[in-house]
């Protein structure tokens, strides 16, 4: 932080993390992003893209509506 001159790390998809930089421990966590059809690879893939996949106004009411389930179900 102090070589970039930053106080904090920027918001970005996450970073695939490993103790050990070894050929099967790096297999291993990739293919945690590879299950249920590549599900996590493709989500953070489309996040950290600038074309609008994830239109702000659209993740608004979504969550909007998740909390009035939620209100409905906890009061």
């Amino acid at each position: 932080m102090d070589k970039e001159g930053v106080d904090f790390i920027p918001a970005a998809p996450p970073e695939i993390i490993v103790k050990k930089l070894s050929k099967e421990v790096i297999e291993k966590a990739v293919k945690t992003y590879l299950e249920d059809d590549s599900y996590w690879l493709k989500l953070y893939f489309l996040a950290g893209t600038n074309e609008g996949l994830f239109d702000v106004k659209e993740m608004d009411k979504i969550l909007d509506k998740i909390k009035r389930t939620n209100k409905d179900i906890f009061g």
